[in-house]
């Protein structure tokens, strides 16, 4: 009997599934601020808050700008009005305690002469709390729109869509200037929803594609090539040193490639699971009757070979006398 025979034999999906896939969605909630967990526990330089963008038409080198604009030793507060007067030589630093400021609105200056390049330095241009609830919040709308399209649409529709606009999200995050943070976070944004999407596809997608003698076998090799991916990422980063591009071309070129050759994938919503290598295709072409056509039976077959006659051996006769 098949798996599915099987399962619809037993009443198919009941209580006791409906409360273990209640039950498992709960800590994947949590999974999304776990993955950004890195964000807070990465090295962070020495940063202060950084100047209002009037600022930058004053003329002034950065350390004048963080003279008048941030008070000494602060690091989340800035001055509501830039104090011009800490500029001459006897003003005081002490005298600017009393000043009224303000949280940081625009972002932080930071310190680059121990670390280069971070991912606080590099990520967060924004406050890096915001920036955390964001891109874990944006998982809850990108795996309900992909259970509806998996259900009602398709699992191959639903892959290949969100591979594509993940791709082409992070390659229009590379010809957008730097100066329009707002643009670029939104752009990060909806490529992580649309990543989320997919991820959410791509477990359900590949265990239906493979037969039942086969799918732990394949499954376990579709981890090992996503941690193949894990381990080629940080080489990935490297390759901006010769280009600073690059990362991103070939981040956002991955995704577009992944997608197009999963649209070429058969579809498996509404269709019952292979259980050998054997079976035929279920997006294989039907016959005039409703089955599926089998192009190797069908083909035209030569006639068969008669076998070559055995060879007479000397005294064979003698014997059949006897």
């Amino acid at each position: 009997m098949a798996f599915s025979s099987l399962l619809e034999h037993v009443g198919g999906m009941g209580r006791f599934q409906v409360l273990s896939v209640l039950l498992l969605s709960l800590p994947v909630l949590m999974m999304a601020s776990h993955n950004l967990l890195q964000n807070f526990t990465a090295a962070t330089s020495d940063h202060r808050c950084r100047p209002r963008p009037e600022a930058n038409a004053t003329g002034l080198d950065p350390e004048a700008l963080l003279r008048v604009w941030v008070p000494h030793g602060e690091r989340c507060q800035r001055f509501v009005t830039p104090q011009w007067w800490l500029l001459e030589a006897n003003g005081s630093v002490s005298n600017s305690s009393g000043l009224e400021t303000e949280p940081c609105g625009d972002g932080w200056v930071y310190d680059r002469s121990v670390f280069t390049s971070t991912i606080i330095t590099e990520n967060f241009e924004f406050n890096i709390y915001i920036i955390q609830l964001i891109f874990g919040a944006v998982d809850i709308p990108a795996k309900l729109v992909s259970i509806l399209t998996i259900t009602y649409v398709g699992r191959r529709f639903t892959q290949a869509f969100a591979l594509i606009l993940a791709g082409l999200a992070i390659l229009a995050n590379t010809l957008v200037p730097r100066d329009l943070r707002t643009l670029r976070t939104a752009l990060a944004v909806f490529g992580k929803g649309c990543l989320a999407a997919s991820f959410n596809c791509v477990f359900l997608y590949t265990g239906e594609l493979y037969p039942t003698v086969i799918r732990q076998t394949g499954m376990g090799l579709a981890n090992t090539m996503s941690r193949l991916g894990s381990i080629m990422a940080p080489l990935v980063k490297m390759a901006g040193e010769l280009f600073p591009a690059l990362p991103f071309i070939i981040y956002g070129a991955a995704p577009v490639v992944s997608g197009l050759v999963a649209a070429f994938l058969p579809e498996t919503r509404n269709v019952a699971l292979p259980e050998t290598v054997e079976e035929p295709d279920p997006s294989r072409p039907k016959g005039k009757y409703g089955k599926q056509l089998d192009t190797a039976a069908s083909a035209p077959r030569d006639p068969p070979v008669p076998p070559p006659p055995r060879p007479e051996l000397p005294g064979m006769d003698n014997v059949r006398r006897e």
